[in-house]
């Protein structure tokens, strides 16, 4: 049941992304609702692998990481305590 609704939960929130045209590439874009803020899946045969990125563009990316990047430290501490593992870079 719990497999159930988390998927069911995804696919509601996946409403909010728009896929754009398919070109003939390796990549495919997808917007999440908020200008210079992506999602890219990259697959390639010839290398055998297949990723997500998380993607910040904009005169203000580096800005925008260091803000994600306290904003995730602050809940993750408060998730998991004070033994966060590795520091993000």
């Amino acid at each position: 049941m719990a497999f159930r609704t988390y998927y069911t939960t995804l696919l509601d929130e996946w409403d909010e992304i728009m896929i754009v045209a398919q070109e003939p590439q390796h990549w495919t874009n997808f917007a999440i609702g908020r200008s210079e803020y992506l999602l890219s899946a990259v697959a390639s045969v010839r290398d055998s692998f297949i990723r997500v990125e998380f993607n910040i563009t904009g005169e203000n990316a580096k800005t925008h990481f260091d803000q994600l990047r306290e904003q995730y430290e602050d809940q993750a501490s408060v998730a998991f305590g004070s033994d966060l593992g590795p520091a993000l870079k």
